[in-house]
């Protein structure tokens, strides 16, 4: 084993004829609208992004 670990499964409390109902009910237009509005916005700033440094490789 190579003692990586997981996330325990996903449990929802809703039955599996319920979640295909809901499933076939999604409107894929609305998710690729919802899709393309996550990637839109901007992730928070805590931290600035490390600075560079100028000039090459001094070898």
């Amino acid at each position: 084993m190579t003692g990586k670990k997981y996330e325990p499964p996903l449990h929802l409390d809703i039955d599996f004829a319920e979640a295909l109902e809901r499933f076939g009910a999604t409107d894929k237009k609305e998710v690729d609208e919802l899709i393309a509005q996550a990637k839109k916005k901007k992730p928070p700033k805590d931290k600035p992004p490390a600075a560079k440094k100028k000039g090459g490789d001094p070898g």
